[in-house]
Order: structure tokens, then sequence, then C-alpha cells
């Protein structure tokens, strides 16, 4: 049997869920079109994997606010309470694999200084 999934709202659109992972695509949205908020998750990694358009994915790390450019045909793993944003390109669509267990519950939010463009 096959299930076949398509997107079918802007921003994040789950996919799939088994125990131990889910999947999701994200397309550009408000949330994802421009530097809003930063979020981390505290228990879990999570994947992007760029499919058309482009993204960049913006983390905090010890010297400061990095950007990386996604391409295609390659796997971004956001590392575990890694604070991060992805910025999409109008034409943008992400594949995102997660753990399932991936929640509200366990994810911090924060909004970047407006100016300074880092968390504080």
């Amino acid at each position: 049997m096959i299930e076949i999934s398509t997107v079918s709202k802007k921003g994040f659109c789950l996919q799939t869920t088994y125990p131990g992972f889910k999947t999701a695509f994200i397309t550009h949205s408000e949330e994802y079109g421009e530097k809003k908020t930063f979020k981390r998750h505290l228990e879990t990694d999570e994947v992007f994997v760029l499919i058309e358009g482009g993204a960049t994915i913006y983390t905090i790390e010890d010297e400061g606010e990095c950007a990386t450019a996604l391409e295609r045909g390659r796997a971004y793993n956001v590392k575990r309470a890694t604070w991060h944003h992805v910025k999409t390109t109008p034409d943008a669509l992400l594949f995102v694999v997660e753990h399932s267990n991936t929640s509200k519950e366990n994810t911090e939010v924060r909004d970047p200084h407006p100016e300074e463009g880092v968390l504080g």
C-alpha cells in the first residue's frame, strides 16, 4: 500500500506521524518569510531538505548569528537545543523530518532583538 501526501496549506504542513518520527513540508508563509522568531527543540534534532526554491537556516551559536543557505540534494540537521529560524523564498518547498515527540511542550520560542538581530 502507498500513502500519498500533498501540501495542503502554507507554512508547516504535517504529512505523516509514525512511532519515532514525523514528516512535514514547509512552504513560504508569514512565519517563514522573515526572521521573526527563533526556536529550539530541547529534546530532538530536526532535519531540513530543500526540494525547490530557496531557504536559509539562521542559527545562534557562540560567535553570534550564522546563516546557512540550503542547497538541493543535501540534508541539514539542526541539532537538539540549537536556536534556529528558517527563512524561505516565495517559491520554496522544504521537506522536514523530526522526532514524533517534538511539540510545543519541549520547544522554546524567542524573538530576536531587533537592533541586534540575535537573541539576548
